[in-house]
């Protein structure tokens, strides 16, 4: 009961397991006016009864009697509830509580009160037939501090979720049932989610046995994963590269693996026949790799024999400085920025910062940065470099109790716009790369700003050697980076599960998943990461919280080293239509490439779904039947559009509806090889596909 918010998709998980009834104490709809009955509706439109109390422990006494009466009186409901329980969290009663239930029942003009149940008062509420307000969407938060303190647990958390379920589909595909070594790890993850957990509240003794249990569901998906692998791309032949797409997507995307060959562009052909430029560096050879939905792509390397110069990086001067036509060896001496051209943006990197301070998306002749740089005129225009993109901010809250829960009191933020040396560490065909190095007080930061060729998107990979620690003499301390954008529209747009919320522009912070973006129908940008959960937009201006200090009550909640990745996409109209979805589940879970040694014989597989039509819909699963019998499916709608999607399915396979439980509901017709779902705007559903060989009933 002690969540710190309720997604507004919940209500139909809940229906679909078969609950009606939903029990909280924080985040009531009412707020202070405590609502203690009503219909909470799901973005899909489920309604389950919400049931709430202002708390979840205490003991029971007359005025807690008398003010649970009073708040049902006040809403029209004919009874009130009251929890009760010895310790935080709750336990028994104690005698003494009961004797005080005995004694209250004596006074005169005392309210009614004896032990039930949940069922037992919520039926009295619903048999009394009193009209309930109803709540829709998403409910209210508290603690946003809770969404970046200890920044480890958060990315063990996420890595063992994309772990888990990258292992879950490559299992299925494989057509190996590995429910034995992933279901324990499952439980891990969700062990390490309760809230004190992963929220970071916990004392620190708890983050040690966490990176204990990270490196245990670490392991047991690895193994899993290895072997299917090693199924599913037998029918690669010997010396290729071979690409396994873990998603249910068609998609491009960075791959990388060791390579012994001497650094140089190279070429590589897919046995598609889809042709990539790729690059040997010190860290192994890396190119965009296309791959089809829960498919493999075997590459054989070629030499690159002609040149390719669509990535260009070189030292460069702003557009209006008369320096722009200096020699090669003074701007290399002199010139404030790096310039470096792909065939999607050109961008100006400020040298003393990694500040990217000029953006322009060449597909859509727009520049991103309005005042990163100074522009021609008959006076010198205000440069705001803190207005611009990948800002690295130090942010200082007040001291305060519950410093991991509450994020309060902001007092200084100190952007970080000189003192850094940027150097170029990669420049070839495929990609380039700048690295920007930053000393914070006693803190180290080495960030590496990533440029391709082929992908519309730069990624950030960050390192932090983080020694900033909170105090109650220091406050908190923490690190945000920023992306403002010169746009014609503000609205704000964050993942949420199985849906994402539209939230006011007005600075505050906002538990997000994978994504959230910044803009309208006509163009937008989207912030992508890998391990981070707090947001927050202030006009155009999109935050993502990296780092925060918290030091109650653990004192070195986020000191040491932290490894950060995050993508910034910017996107042509809406994020509904532009792929933002699609492009952070890939930069979760990313294609797998490994090298294969010799010709095998084609390993017997599971025919893998496919889902055709799918507007906005996307395969979010694909395991295992929990009976060992069959594949699940499970399907969202991302964007909140109606639409009727066709899932694929083998030749003589049994297609089932079932519900989150994976029991079967509905027997689903299947005509030409595929069956189509009509899916109402925001829907989760979840479908068991058994072949002709393993139908069961």
């Amino acid at each position: 009961p002690d969540t710190f918010g309720h997604a507004g998709n919940l209500p139909q998980l809940v229906a679909s397991a078969g609950g009606t009834r939903y029990y909280h104490h924080r985040c009531n709809p009412g707020q202070a006016d405590i609502w203690p009955a009503y219909w909470w509706e799901g973005k899909d439109g489920t309604r389950v009864l919400g049931i709430s109390t202002p708390s979840y422990n205490g003991g029971i006494n007359a005025s807690g009697i008398v003010d649970s009466a009073d708040r049902a009186r006040r809403h029209g409901q004919p009874c009130g509830l009251m929890f009760h329980g010895i310790g935080d969290h709750g336990g028994g009663p104690a005698r003494q509580n009961l004797d005080v239930l005995r004694r209250v029942g004596k006074r005169p003009l005392m309210p009614t009160a004896n032990c039930s149940t949940m069922a037992r008062y919520s039926d009295q509420i619903l048999a009394s037939g009193v009209q309930l307000p109803v709540h829709r969407g998403e409910s209210s938060t508290i603690f946003e501090g809770c969404y970046t303190t200890h920044a480890d647990a958060k990315a063990n958390n996420r890595a063992g979720e994309n772990l888990l379920c990258t292992a879950d589909t490559l299992a299925a595909l494989a057509g190996i049932d590995r429910q034995k070594q992933l279901v324990p790890a499952w439980r891990t993850v969700l062990f390490n989610q309760f809230h004190d957990i992963l929220d970071g509240a916990a004392i620190h003794e708890s983050y040690v046995l966490n990176h204990e249990h990270f490196e245990q569901v670490s392991a047991a998906t690895k193994a899993v994963t290895d072997e299917a692998l090693a199924i599913l791309q037998s029918h690669i032949a010997g010396e290729r590269i071979a690409v396994t797409n873990p998603l249910g997507v068609a998609r491009e995307d960075w791959v990388s693996l060791p390579d012994p060959g001497a650094p140089g562009p190279v070429r590589l052909v897919g046995d598609d026949g889809h042709i990539a430029v790729g690059q040997r560096t010190t860290d192994g050879i890396g190119f965009v790799a296309r791959v089809g939905a829960f498919a493999s792509n075997g590459y054989r390397v070629e030499p690159m024999t002609e040149a390719d110069r669509r990535l260009r990086v070189a030292p460069a001067f702003a557009p209006c400085d008369p320096r722009t036509h200096q020699a090669w060896e003074d701007a290399q001496a002199n010139a404030a920025y790096l310039g470096v051209t792909t065939p999607f943006f050109t961008c100006l990197v400020r040298r003393d910062s990694g500040i990217i301070c000029f953006l322009e998306d060449t597909r859509a002749g727009r520049q991103l940065v309005g005042y990163g740089v100074r522009h021609g005129s008959s006076y010198q225009d205000s440069v705001r470099a803190d207005l611009a993109m990948n800002v690295l901010t130090l942010t200082e809250e007040l001291p305060h109790d519950m410093s991991a829960w509450h994020l309060d009191e902001l007092h200084r933020e100190t952007t970080l716009l000189r003192g850094a040396k940027t150097s170029i560490v990669e420049s070839g065909p495929a990609r380039c790369v700048l690295l920007v190095e930053h000393t914070l007080r006693a803190s180290k930061i080495r960030q590496k700003l990533i440029f391709y060729r082929d992908l519309a998107r730069i990624d950030f990979e960050t390192e932090v050697d983080w020694q900033e620690v909170g105090s109650n003499e220091a406050g908190v301390p923490g690190l945000r980076v920023a992306f403002t954008a010169r746009l014609p529209e503000a609205e704000a747009w964050f993942e949420t599960p199985f849906a994402a919320e539209q939230r006011p522009c007005d600075g505050q912070e906002v538990p997000a998943l994978r994504w959230a973006d910044v803009g309208g129908g006509t163009y937008g940008i989207a912030v992508i990461n890998d391990s981070k959960y707090g947001y927050d937009a202030l006009g155009t201006r999109l935050r993502l919280n990296l780092i925060r200090s918290g030091y109650n009550p653990d004192a070195i909640s986020d000191i040491g080293s932290h490894r950060i990745r995050y993508s910034l996409m910017p996107h042509v109209g809406s994020w509904k239509d532009a792929g933002v979805v699609a492009q952070a589940a890939g930069f979760n879970q990313p294609l797998l490439a490994r090298r294969t040694q010799k010709t095998t014989a084609p390993a017997k597989r599971a025919a893998a779904p496919q889902l055709v039509d799918a507007g906005s819909v996307q395969i979010a699963c694909l395991k295992t039947a929990r009976t060992g019998a069959g594949t699940i499916v499970r399907l969202y709608d991302t964007a909140g559009r109606a639409s009727s999607p066709r899932l694929l399915v083998p030749a003589g396979a049994t297609v089932w509806q079932t519900n989150v439980l994976e029991e079967r509901q509905t027997r689903l017709r299947v005509e030409d090889g595929a069956v189509v779902l009509a899916m109402r705007p925001w829907e989760v559903r979840t479908v068991l596909i058994e072949e002709a060989s393993g139908v069961g009933g």
